[in-house]
């Protein structure tokens, strides 16, 4: 988990250096949104490519391999200078750790097949514990380089690239020495053989597909675009963005470590269908809103959204543990499309002057409450089964 969780740094960080990383890249308005969200496809392809991987056997022998690629990645990112070659090394990071993040998924899934969502959120507990330590390394690092020269910027944009990619090289011996544990062999040898999913679990996988890439896609592009909001406000102290995208990351910590305690069955259907509703209220009241009241209902909307994705994914496990990794994959490729459409769009859109960035991101509420209708239709299509 933890090793899955470093190679969300790039993906996390770039968004809070926000304008300084616009003015000092030289970028208009509509590269700046590519370079924010340019890691989404890829990531889905990577994703794809893990759920395929995790098909077969042995893939226990390959998160050692994965770690030196993704070392090679932001060890490019840390050395390279020009536009398009932080757009190739942010490409290459992205594919290394989703296809990591999606074998530590499935090993979680396989070494505890009866507390499925307690373990996937817990997972996502380690990477949103990972998200707040890095975003707040980045707001300092920010406030570090704005003090000085542009040669102070890159130090502070790309040295912590290279310290991770040395963390990857220094962790490859204890993931070898997982790979050879007898225990990986034994639940390898139980994994059941690849089957066709029936009707029934084709129509409950659809409906959880569906609401975990609305999910994703709204809460990617509000990562990507609410630090320039908020940075428009002019608000300091603590409601400065860094610290706001760390306290977004500190409320999926609590929510989902509050769902892990949860026994396995306990409020299903409440986790499927609530969060969605009462978290686009929140967001709405916060976009309307703004200022720091604003930021506050931000905050409470992701400590309520943060329990539906799990909630969704758990379901989504139980209908084939060998073709989890490909419904992951198909929700990371399209919540990526989306992403980087919805992002490189928001930027044309600034830049041509059609609308404010509030106006723009007032379409997130909406996409919350449909995940609540999906979460609906996936309890009724339960009932009725």
């Amino acid at each position: 988990m933890a090793v899955s969780a470093l190679g969300s740094y790039a993906g996390m960080t770039m968004p809070v250096f926000r304008s300084l990383l616009r003015d000092q890249l030289q970028l208009q308005e509509t590269q700046y949104g590519l370079l924010l969200s340019i890691g989404m496809v890829p990531g889905a392809m990577g994703t794809l490519l893990g759920g395929l991987l995790t098909r077969s056997s042995g893939w226990q022998r390959l998160p050692p391999v994965l770690a030196i690629a993704v070392a090679a990645a932001y060890g490019l990112i840390a050395a390279t200078r020009g536009f398009p070659w932080l757009l190739v090394s942010l490409v290459l990071c992205a594919i290394g750790s989703h296809v990591m993040t999606v074998m530590t998924q499935n090993g979680v899934v396989a070494l505890f097949p009866d507390a499925r969502r307690r373990l996937l959120t817990l997972q996502m507990v380690v990477g949103s514990c990972a998200a707040a330590l890095f975003t707040l390394l980045a707001e300092w690092l920010l406030g570090w380089s704005a003090r000085g020269d542009a040669t102070r910027f890159h130090l502070a944009l790309r040295l912590p690239y290279l310290g991770i990619a040395m963390l990857y090289l220094a962790l490859i011996p204890a993931l070898r020495a997982f790979a050879r544990r007898e225990r990986t062999s034994q639940l390898q040898a139980q994994t059941p053989a690849a089957s066709t999913p029936n009707l029934t679990q084709r129509r409950r996988a659809l409906l959880c597909i569906l609401a975990m890439t609305i999910h994703a896609s709204a809460d990617n592009v509000l990562m990507l675009w609410l630090p320039r909001l908020w940075e428009e406000s002019a608000m300091s102290g603590f409601f400065k963005p860094g610290y706001i995208m760390s306290a977004y990351s500190l409320c999926y910590v609590v929510s989902r470590s509050c769902l892990a305690l949860l026994p396995e069955s306990r409020g299903r259907r409440l986790f499927l269908c609530v969060p969605g509703f009462f978290g686009c209220a929140m967001l709405l009241v916060a976009l309307l809103n703004g200022g720091e009241a604003g930021v506050l209902c931000y905050l409470a909307a992701a400590f309520l959204w943060a329990c539906e994705f799990p909630a969704f994914m758990a379901v989504l496990s139980t209908n084939s543990q060998r073709w989890f990794g490909l419904g992951l994959a198909v929700v990371m490729i399209s919540s990526g499309l989306i992403t980087t459409g919805a992002s490189t769009a928001i930027g044309w859109a600034l830049q041509q002057q059609l609308a404010t960035l509030r106006q723009l991101l007032l379409i997130g509420p909406l996409f919350f409450a449909t995940v609540g209708i999906c979460g609906i239709a996936l309890c009724r299509h339960d009932d009725k089964a």
